[in-house]
């Protein structure tokens, strides 16, 4: 993947400022516009099923990350939102961060009719 480094380094970037993937608040923080633009580089450059690769990449929530970009910005398979699905609800499932647990099980309410 061309960008590799560009997204992967993105994703620790984010992470090490606090930022979250279901957090609300991010979407309108200058830095979304930014990280949206690189995404949308790379899968119009590539493929999201080339992109959906990252949901293999457990750093820095690359894989949450991964997996709410592609359900929330592009046509992506069943399969693939199936499989995006199972990832947001095992970080909503989780206890080794609460605080990301519950904006994912927040997320998941707020989004049950749209992408469920």
């Amino acid at each position: 993947m061309k960008n590799n480094h560009t997204y992967i380094e993105f994703c620790k970037k984010l992470y090490l400022e606090g930022f979250t993937p279901a957090n609300i608040r991010f979407r309108e923080h200058p830095k979304f516009e930014e990280f949206l633009r690189i995404v949308k580089q790379e899968v119009y450059e590539t493929s999201y099923e080339m992109f959906y690769e990252y949901t293999k990449e457990h750093n820095y929530f690359t894989n949450l990350w991964t997996s709410h970009l592609l359900i929330e910005y592009f046509k992506v398979s069943k399969e693939i939102k199936s499989s995006c699905l199972e990832i947001i609800v095992r970080y909503s499932e989780g206890r080794l961060n609460p605080k990301v647990a519950r904006e994912e099980r927040d997320w998941l309410e707020m989004n049950r009719l749209l992408y469920v």
